[in-house]
């Protein structure tokens, strides 16, 4: 088709080819079909065998932002994008522990209540 957006092509392509690995950009943290990125399986599949050794990848937007920054800017970035998923894992955490205290102030709660009802206390 001549003249098609580049987003049908891609499209086309994954049609043709349903084959793809899900990646990760190392600075925005959002996740892509390895297609989308013009990445083969294999290269998707090499990229994240590399993260485990540390070696960062970046989508094809972040690659453009990068582009003419500095080291340090691009270390900031990618420091930035490691505590925002710390934080997420964090409120998790935090989540969990509050659903697992108001499971256990029930409780609590309730023994407290079958409690004063066998022992006659006054309710206040």
């Amino acid at each position: 088709m001549k003249n098609a957006p580049s987003w049908l092509a891609v499209e086309k392509k994954k049609k043709q080819k349903a084959d793809f690995k899900w990646i990760e950009c190392d600075l925005c943290a959002f996740w892509f079909h390895s297609t989308c990125q013009d990445l083969k399986v294999s290269e998707a599949t090499a990229i994240v065998k590399l993260a485990s050794k540390g070696v960062k990848w970046y989508c094809s937007g972040c690659q453009k932002t990068i582009q003419g920054q500095s080291p340090s800017i691009i270390l900031q970035m990618s420091k930035l994008s490691c505590l925002q998923q710390m934080v997420e894992k964090l409120n998790g955490k935090v989540d969990e522990y509050q659903h697992h205290t108001t499971e256990q102030f029930q409780c609590l709660k309730t023994s407290l209540a079958e409690t004063a009802k066998k022992t006659n206390w006054p309710k206040i």
